[in-house]
């Protein structure tokens, strides 16, 4: 599946040290990834198809991967496709959570019974929930634009609560920790409305 245009987040450090004077930049990054990986864990909204895998005769264990630098927390759907099904375009058989297996990082191990009769080019589409790695700086842009303003209050929030450091200032610290709760709460009601599986928010 295409990856859609990238944004990094550090284009949110001017905004955050406007906020929080003094801060160093790279001080803002880190609090910016943080923050960052915080929503997608807690939210789990970041639902990204993985690019088709090849199905393979009597083969169930499958090396699945992203081209983001982010990690599989979890899988979403699983689908298998016959050759006819991927020559027309068809989103296959949804395979049930309880006939696969995901063994983290990176393997998807299906059941037995489905072991393929056929080899069938990729016809095997993973969908994951993603969650950005440590030290990524990258989100698809549909995401940063819908989430940047949360992610940013929750940076401000965590730099605004450290002691002993010019920028520090734990009172004023929780109307930002409220912007990101609201955007989180954003989030988790776009996954619940399978919102974020759609055109609007598909990564």
């Amino acid at each position: 599946m295409p990856r859609p245009n990238i944004t990094r987040l550090d284009l949110l450090v001017p905004d955050v040290r406007a906020i929080c004077n003094g801060v160093p930049q790279g001080t803002v990054v880190n609090a910016l990834r943080r923050a960052a990986r915080t929503l997608c864990d807690r939210s789990e909204a970041w639902v990204h198809e993985l690019d088709p895998v090849n199905l393979v005769v009597d083969t169930v264990e499958y090396t699945i991967s992203t081209e983001w630098a982010a990690f599989i927390k979890r899988i979403a759907e699983v689908r298998t496709r016959t050759a006819s099904q991927v020559t027309d375009g068809e989103s296959g058989t949804l395979i049930p959570g309880g006939l696969y297996t995901f063994v983290t990082p990176d393997t998807l191990v299906l059941d037995d019974t489905l072991s393929p009769g056929a080899a069938v080019t990729d016809g095997l589409v993973v969908t994951a929930i993603l969650v950005p790695k440590f030290g990524s700086d990258e989100m698809a842009d549909h995401l940063f634009e819908r989430w940047a303003q949360g992610i940013m209050g929750h940076a401000v929030y965590t730099l605004k609560i450290m002691p002993n450091v010019g920028w520090s200032d734990p009172q004023g610290a929780g109307e930002y920790l409220r912007e990101f709760n609201e955007c989180l709460n954003q989030a988790k009601g776009d996954v619940a409305r399978n919102y974020c599986t759609g055109e609007g928010l598909s990564a």
